[in-house]
């Protein structure tokens, strides 16, 4: 009988482990897309956003995505609250936060971001709006633009708000 009790406690934590550890990858899926630079970079700045948010709106999500100027490669971190359906590349949650890849507008390459490991965008994200929704509102967005130096440095150059 205590083999039969012990059997059903270890199996009961099992589960209950497997589950937990489910639930943290799902509010992580698809974040190891983003090398670690870039993944610690958009932590900070969703940790940043929270404590001066004075509310939290549901909608509201962020976006990377890169842009080449003046020889210098550099990645954009932002927020939004309507994301562009012909941008996106795929998507990915870091902790339970969307956030959304609009895509590299420059021929070089980037080794921040492995498009692969994304999630596919088909049609629509659910819970999020798109730039096809009617929904007027004035709202204010944040953003930081890093130059990236090689695939494990980035320096901030500007604050966007």
């Amino acid at each position: 009988m205590r083999k039969y009790v012990f059997y059903m406690l270890f199996t009961t934590l099992c589960c209950f482990a497997c589950k937990r550890h489910s639930g943290l990858d799902e509010n992580n899926r698809g974040s190891e897309a983003f090398a670690f630079v870039l993944r610690d970079r958009i932590e900070d700045f969703i940790s940043y956003v929270d404590s001066i948010s004075p509310y939290k709106n549901k909608n509201e999500f962020f976006y990377v995505f890169f842009e080449e100027e003046n020889d210098k490669m550099f990645v954009f971190v932002g927020t939004d609250f309507f994301y562009r359906k012909n941008k996106i590349k795929g998507y990915a949650f870091v902790n339970g936060r969307l956030v959304v890849y609009n895509g590299n507008d420059s021929d070089r390459k980037q080794n921040l971001v492995d498009t692969t490991k994304l999630i596919q965008f088909v049609d629509t994200i659910p819970g999020f709006w798109s730039d096809d929704t009617d929904i007027h509102m004035d709202y204010e967005v944040l953003r930081r633009e890093f130059v990236i130096h090689g695939k494990d440095s980035l320096t901030l150059t500007n604050l966007g708000y």
